[in-house]
């Protein structure tokens, strides 16, 4: 039974040698993502994301309720653990993958094609970290390579009912980052500007409309009923962030995040839009393009086209095998030379292969001597030791063992009374998820999707306090001490301090509805 069973493995592979191929490239992501997985720390995103699964709702300031429903699972099932939390992105970049695979396949592509897409995709720097890394961007990316196949199916086949299958995408990509709208009308226009412009008039795309905006429908009800609450934090956003973005960095961006691979996606989108071979599949490259114009023109940051890539790399791999083909061994010998050599120095900005401080050297060296520090930009503008991503993973254990030293400081019978509150969002998730283990009371704290959750009134017989600003809440407490401070040079949250504050005034506690109203109206929204 044995020996028929590897045989008709073996006769599957030698019938399907691309799918093989694809097959052992997902095993090979997904052992890479789990490999990974427990390095350096959490996200101070993944901090907040994981609280939004003890908050479910049909919406957050920032993001569609998705994130907050995969959360919920995530924990349910896993645990609270790093490795727990960055199961679902692994497997989202897996099947990401898998699906990309798949449009290769649908595309003509065979096993040459197979390997130079797969090497790319498992290889590009922004894949590797967006898909180890909790955030709804990794999942986003499984959402637009979704839609990209249910495209090309239709462009195959002419099926009207794949734009059903394209709605239904749409709808659970809105669910999941508001991003997809773009790829959704750079379709539309796409399908316009093509010779099959004609299904536009058909029932299909507009049933495929209404699928969508269905299964989005009590997200919108949740942003009406709270005044539109991302427009709010749309309008923070580019004051504070795009505004760092020009046209310039965006574009170079495209080219960065893909380093040392980005000559296969850029082959792809060559040859969708000019070889002969990849006119029946033209709209795909040109809803590429429209996506990258529509971000570049709204000063979008750069990654948030990263959706669009996993199509041009499918493309990539195709153009590429014919190409080095017609070139010969020599030249296919030196590209892959190239690869392997180059991958070496983006490597460590990609993925968690150096210990931390080891990466603050190598970084400082490539900053500093080397001249190149497009990974180490920062979203204010400036160039570090550390991309920030990382230094976004450093200080959380230190934090939360300072705000235990102060709660322990508190005396055990007032204990049940005491109040945490956090500057930050990414502050106040650290002590909420990793304060658990030492029975520590959630965080509060008015910044992002945690004002929602703050009390609207409260009494506490103590104030651990996780700010630097401490004159602002000095006059109200008889004894104020600082008990710690994060130490940690290349944290982001370098020198944050924690204060433990005794004695309150009962007026503090009575004034607390009142600054509650006060947030409120500057974000113009109801609260819940």
């Amino acid at each position: 039974m044995l020996t028929s069973s590897i045989k008709s493995i073996k006769d599957w592979v030698q019938q399907h040698p691309s799918h093989a191929l694809l097959l052992l490239g997902c095993l090979a992501k997904l052992l890479i993502h789990f490999l990974m997985a427990s390095r350096y720390g959490f996200h101070r995103d993944e901090f907040l994301y994981l609280a939004m699964g003890d908050h479910l709702a049909w919406g957050y300031q920032s993001v569609p309720p998705m994130i907050g429903l995969l959360g919920f699972v995530s924990r349910t099932l896993f645990g609270d653990s790093l490795l727990a939390a960055r199961i679902f992105p692994a497997v989202a970049g897996t099947l990401s993958l898998w699906l990309t695979g798949q449009m290769l396949i649908l595309m003509g592509g065979k096993s040459r094609a197979m390997a130079i897409m797969m090497i790319a995709m498992i290889l590009s720097p922004a894949f590797l970290r967006s898909n180890w890394l909790f955030q709804p961007v990794t999942f986003n990316q499984l959402v637009w390579v979704a839609a990209g196949f249910c495209y090309l199916q239709w462009l195959k086949t002419d099926r009207g009912h794949w734009w059903l299958w394209l709605g239904g995408i749409f709808g659970i990509g809105i669910l999941t980052k508001y991003t997809v709208l773009l790829v959704a009308a750079s379709m539309v226009f796409a399908t316009l500007v093509s010779a099959r412009r004609g299904v536009l008039l058909t029932r299909w795309p507009w049933l495929g409309g209404l699928i969508a905006g269905t299964i989005a429908m009590p997200n919108l009800v949740w942003q009406i009923t709270h005044n539109f609450p991302l427009l709010w934090h749309m309008r923070v956003l580019a004051e504070t962030q795009l505004v760092y973005v020009d046209h310039w960095s965006f574009l170079m961006g495209q080219l960065i995040a893909h380093l040392p691979v980005f000559w296969v996606w850029l082959g792809g989108l060559i040859w969708l839009l000019t070889d002969s071979n990849g006119r029946r599949w033209r709209p795909i490259g040109v809803t590429a393009l429209a996506v990258v114009a529509l971000l570049l023109v709204t000063n979008g940051k750069s990654y948030y086209a990263m959706g669009v890539y996993p199509w041009l790399f499918a493309a990539g791999g195709i153009a590429w095998s014919t190409w080095l083909g017609k070139w010969g061994r020599a030249f296919r010998l030196g590209g892959w030379l190239w690869l392997l050599g180059s991958i070496i120095w983006i490597l460590p900005w990609s993925a968690p292969v150096l210990e931390i401080h080891h990466l603050s050297r190598y970084g400082a060296w490539m900053r500093d001597k080397v001249g190149f520090d497009g990974p180490l930009i920062w979203e204010n503008g400036r160039a570090y030791t550390l991309p920030q991503d990382f230094a976004d993973m450093l200080g959380w254990e230190e934090l939360t063992e300072g705000v235990k030293k102060a709660y322990d400081e508190i005396p055990e019978e007032a204990r049940a009374e005491v109040m945490v509150f956090a500057e930050n969002y990414g502050l106040a998730g650290a002590i909420t998820h990793l304060g658990r283990k030492y029975h520590l009371p959630p965080a509060i704290s008015f910044h992002g999707s945690f004002f929602y959750w703050s009390p609207d009134s409260i009494s506490a017989t103590a104030l651990i306090y996780v700010n630097d600003e401490i004159e602002d809440i000095a006059p109200w407490f008889g004894e104020i001490r600082q008990i710690d401070m994060i130490s940690d040079s290349l944290a982001r949250e370098f020198g944050r301090p924690v204060w433990l504050c005794l004695d309150p005034n009962p007026s503090f506690w009575a004034d607390w509805p009142a600054v509650k109203v006060r947030e409120r109206a500057e974000r113009g929204h109801a609260v819940d």
